[in-house]
């Protein structure tokens, strides 16, 4: 009885060691798997910090030189222009609580704090001071402007509304008399958030200089400049620069005949897809420093009339990542410094041939035509060959209502694609695109099916019936040396051609078009042979035809509709799958794995570790308690 009892405390005890060992092992696993999370969390934390300091650095504005915009006679000093700049760019003090109207010229400024609306009476103003100097402690709460009556400008307008980050709308702009106005460098400056601009009334035959007068307008989506006389302007430097959302500008009433200075002047458009300036007379200008630079849309440009003898200065001018056209003329002398090879690439004149299909007679890398070009004998427009264009397929009914997704079909200019239409419940085709297949061009296409609605759910619209298609067989010199085939199929439906085994020759090519779609427009197919230099091809006379087969795993299913007729020679083949371009590829790159290691399993086992060990340390602390209790 003794033995047993000294037995039972061993077991006790090593049951109770035991229990502890598992509870620190519990413990431990717990510890390190939050560990592990924990500096996982602060990698994270720390890759967004820096992602967001880049991300930051990126709003920088581009700092060429010193950004004064005072060029050009005005009647506000260089100093006095400077002082203002000075003064917009720091943060205003805390708002007044009361403000009484304030005498501006002859005219009074009134600001309601409640609404964040600034009213201008009429009246006469010569050199008028910047609201947003006049209102300096409140000119981030301005939201609106509102002139009530004629308003006559004379002299400098320079920095006028500038510098009023939340300002959306101006009114009463048709009631501003800007006859005599000869400055309007920096009007709008750094207005943010201003949405429109109805400026069509303005008068601005007697300016000079127009230097930064949108700049920073981020928010403007258009322009309307046709009424501009813009023929004594000297200086149009910054003048629509980090203008973020303008998506077009029509300039081609613009005359530049006196302008000397262009640096700048649509860096960082970034929305702009196209620009003409083929109007434009340069003849008198000498900076065009980073004039188009970050331009990061424009796909289109157009310079063909540009004169740059006088140039002194091109450096970063066509930095466009974008592009893909580009008129230049024979009054360029060179496009050295432009950093033109940042576009990269390889560029072809058109000539007597037209954009989507060059003549290519020249062709350039990107950095060649920038060190090599020559107006004199180089004067053309130049497309980029090996560009992406993409291609988009709509499936609509007859209000424009999308009926499945679109698909996105990727190539480069001149490939060739074939788009066929898809099976949509209850709706039928009625429409079928004239462009359905064809050739990549340089700008995005459209192809859009139009569906309508089955009267009778019940009821099917009968398939459309393709054209053929013709398949030939032929030597490297084009002779015919096996009889065509010919497929027969409805449109949408898919074929695949064969080669054939002919005696005394073997397939040197497999053409790109061997598997494709039917369409409404016939098709030929072409497989081109050599000579044989082995003896063991079938004997003369012997036509097989191959079976097909389906290598590609992007082909889907396919079934031969029908056997091999060798009377009429003729087969069909259905395919159920849904079209690809030729040469193409899809805009949708996998996404990368970015997740982070599951710990969750671990995590369980460790709870499960923890759970047994406080139990099994419960039940044996409570064996110890119970023993001692009944030896007492």
């Amino acid at each position: 009885m003794y033995v047993n009892k000294k037995l039972f405390k061993a077991k006790l005890l090593f049951i109770s060691i035991y229990v502890f060992v598992l509870f620190m092992i519990g413990f431990d696993v717990i510890k390190a798997d939050t560990q592990n999370i924990s500096a996982t969390d602060q990698a994270a934390a720390t890759s967004y910090q820096i992602q967001s300091s880049e991300d930051n650095g990126n709003n920088e504005e581009i700092n060429y030189f010193e950004s004064n915009q005072d060029q050009g006679t005005s009647d506000v000093s260089r100093q006095e222009s400077s002082q203002i700049a000075t003064e917009l760019q720091t943060d205003p003090p805390i708002p007044r609580l009361a403000l009484a109207p304030i005498q501006w010229g002859n005219s009074q400024l009134a600001f309601d704090q409640t609404t964040g609306v600034v009213t201008i009476n009429g009246g006469l103003v010569n050199n008028p001071l910047p609201i947003s100097r006049v209102l300096q402690q409140e000119r981030n709460n301005i939201k609106s402007i509102k002139i009530t009556a004629p308003l006559t400008i004379t002299g400098s307008a320079s920095y006028l509304f500038a510098s009023l980050p939340n300002l959306t709308t101006i009114e009463g702009l048709n009631l501003v008399d800007t006859t005599a106005i000869t400055d309007m460098s920096d009007m709008f400056n750094n207005c943010r958030n201003l949405t429109s601009l109805k400026i069509q009334s303005f008068n601005t035959a007697q300016v000079t200089n127009m230097g930064g007068m949108f700049n920073g307008c981020e928010s403007l989506a258009k322009l309307d400049l046709a009424s501009f006389n813009t023929a004594q302007v000297k200086n149009m430097r910054w003048m629509f620069h980090n203008c973020y959302s303008l998506k077009q500008l029509d300039l081609s009433y613009f005359d530049t005949s006196n302008t000397e200075t262009m640096e700048i002047m649509f860096n960082s458009c970034k929305s702009l897809t196209k620009l003409d300036l083929s109007n434009f007379n340069t003849a008198k200008v000498t900076s065009m420093m980073a004039m188009f630079d970050n331009c990061a849309s424009l796909v289109e440009l157009n310079i063909r009339n540009f004169n740059t003898k006088q140039v002194t200065d091109k450096s970063w001018m066509l930095g466009l990542p974008k592009l893909k056209i580009i008129h230049l003329g024979t009054e360029i002398t060179d496009l050295q410094r432009t950093y033109f090879s940042t576009t990269g690439g390889k560029w072809a004149n058109v000539g007597r041939g037209t954009i989507n299909s060059p003549e290519s007679s020249k062709v350039f890398a990107a950095a060649d035509l920038e060190q090599n070009y020559h107006g004199e004998k180089d004067a053309d427009t130049y497309v980029r060959l090996d560009s992406d264009v993409v291609i988009r397929v709509k499936y609509v009914d007859e209000n424009n209502q999308a009926l499945a997704p679109d698909d996105i079909l990727t190539g480069k200019l001149g490939e060739n694609y074939v788009t066929t239409p898809k099976n949509i419940a209850q709706y039928y085709l009625k429409y079928q695109p004239s462009n359905a297949q064809g050739k990549f061009g340089i700008f995005e296409q459209e192809v859009i099916y139009v569906y309508s609605l089955l009267k009778d759910s019940g009821t099917s619209r009968p398939p459309l019936k393709g054209a053929d298609i013709i398949i030939h067989y032929q030597d490297a010199q084009g002779n015919t040396i096996a009889s065509d085939e010919i497929l027969h199929g409805n449109v949408g439906d898919g074929y695949i051609s064969m080669s054939k085994e002919i005696a005394g020759y073997q397939l040197k090519t497999r053409p790109d078009n061997a598997t494709g779609f039917f369409t409404d427009q016939p098709q030929v197919v072409i497989y081109v042979y050599t000579k044989s230099t082995t003896s063991d091809s079938p004997q003369s006379g012997a036509s097989i035809i191959e079976k097909p087969k389906n290598t590609d795993p992007d082909l889907g299913h396919y079934e031969i509709a029908c056997p091999v007729n060798k009377a009429k020679k003729q087969l069909a083949i259905k395919v159920n799958h849904l079209a690809r371009p030729t040469n193409s590829r899809h805009l949708h790159p996998a996404a990368p794995n970015n997740s982070l290691p599951q710990t969750g399993t671990d995590q369980k086992l460790a709870n499960l570790y923890f759970l047994l060990g406080g139990i099994l340390l419960l039940v044996s602390f409570g064996g110890v308690v119970w023993h001692l209790a009944k030896q007492f």
